[in-house]
């Protein structure tokens, strides 16, 4: 079998996989739809160019018995790699800042030596956790509606997140949203939340991993807006 053939088979399985996977209608426009895709918009204009050399095959007559044009090795690696893709899915799991190696603070812990810490390593949330769940967060986005609590509130070397508590709640802060969602789900869905919520002038302060993506459950991870960006 040439590599024409192969071509011509791979593409076929590349859109029966999307058809699938995405239940999309099965009107030949399968490829031409993942190109659209946050997934794929690292490879879309290598998927363009392989839908017209497909279209090209399939809506051209051979001369002399032969295909007009004869499809590379590349190409034919390009579409087993989005196959692979398609079956086997990026998980945010596999690009999130795992427990074990996350900074985070409980409520007994200082705040001052935490705020060091932070600008020394360019960091901007630190979760707060109990019991390995996640109770507030701390952020600046906490630390100047405190300040500006009344004139008693202020940050020493004894102050703990304790004396902070109201705000660090995750819906006290005033300008950041956070999120739970299952550890397994696809990196795609993650990159929705942060495009929805820019469409609705919202910012995402953290995505926490959980099991079961629920806020009462022990955190698995954590994704950032620069984490999806890097990918």
């Amino acid at each position: 079998m040439g590599n024409t053939d192969i071509f011509l088979d791979k593409y076929k399985q590349l859109e029966n996989c999307a058809i699938n996977e995405f239940k999309l209608p099965p009107d030949g426009s399968a490829v031409a739809k993942l190109e659209k895709r946050s997934e794929f918009k690292d490879i879309k204009y290598e998927l363009n160019y392989c839908r017209e050399v497909r279209n090209l095959l399939q809506h051209n007559q051979k001369l002399d018995d032969e295909f007009p044009v004869e499809p590379s090795n590349k190409m034919i690696e390009l579409l087993d790699t989005v196959i692979d893709r398609i079956k086997n899915p990026v998980r945010c799991i596999d690009v999130a800042i795992l427990d074990r190696n996350l900074i985070w603070r409980s409520y007994e812990d200082r705040v001052l030596p935490t705020i060091k810490l932070m600008n020394e390593k360019n960091i901007s949330h630190i979760p707060i956790l109990k019991d390995r769940r996640v109770v507030g967060d701390f952020s600046d986005n906490c630390v100047f509606p405190f300040l500006l609590g009344d004139d008693n509130c202020h940050i020493d070397e004894n102050t703990r997140f304790k004396d902070l508590k109201q705000y660090l709640d995750l819906e006290a802060h005033p300008s950041e949203v956070f999120k739970f969602i299952p550890a397994d789900s696809k990196l795609s869905y993650a990159e929705k939340l942060y495009e929805e919520a820019r469409n609705r002038h919202e910012r995402i302060g953290l995505v926490f991993l959980t099991a079961n993506g629920r806020s009462d459950e022990r955190i698995l991870g954590i994704l950032t807006a620069w984490l999806i960006i890097g990918q």
